[in-house]
C-alpha cells in the first residue's frame, strides 16, 4: 500500500491522542512534528540506528547533549542504558528486566 507506514502511524497516533484525552479529560495534540522516515539502506547505518535507540537515555538529563559525546562516553552511556528501567537495552542483549516494564516478553507456546 502506498504511504502505509504513514497512515498506520497517523491512525495509530490519533487514536492514542483520543484515548489519551478521555482518560487524562485533556484536549489537545500529544505528540510533537510529523512522522520522519528514511530508508536503511545498509549495516552500518542499521548498526548507528541500534546504537542511538539503546544509549538514548545517557542523555535524558542533558537532552541538548550532542551525538559525538554519546560516542566518547560510549561505556558510561552503555552503564547508564543497562540500568534504565524503561530502556530495550537488556531485551536485545538477551537479558531478563523486571516485569513492571511497559513492554514484556511473552513466552512461546
Amino acid at each position: 500500500m502506498e504511504n502505509g507506514t504513514s497512515k498506520f502511524l497517523r491512525k495509530l497516533c490519533t487514536g492514542y491522542s483520543m484515548y489519551f484525552n478521555f482518560k487524562y479529560d485533556h484536549s489537545g495534540t500529544i505528540f510533537q512534528g510529523s512522522v520522519k522516515s528514511k530508508h536503511v539502506g545498509n549495516d552500518d547505518y542499521f548498526r548507528y540506528l541500534i546504537q542511538y535507540v539503546h544509549l538514548n537515555p545517557y542523555g535524558i538529563e542533558e537532552p541538548e547533549m550532542m551525538k559525538a559525546t554519546k560516542q566518547e562516553h560510549l561505556d558510561e552511556a552503555i552503564a547508564v542504558s543497562r540500568e534504565y528501567e524503561y530502556s530495550s537495552y537488556k531485551d536485545y542483549l538477551g537479558e531478563d528486566r523486571p516485569r513492571k516494564a511497559i513492554l514484556s516478553k511473552v513466552e512461546p507456546r
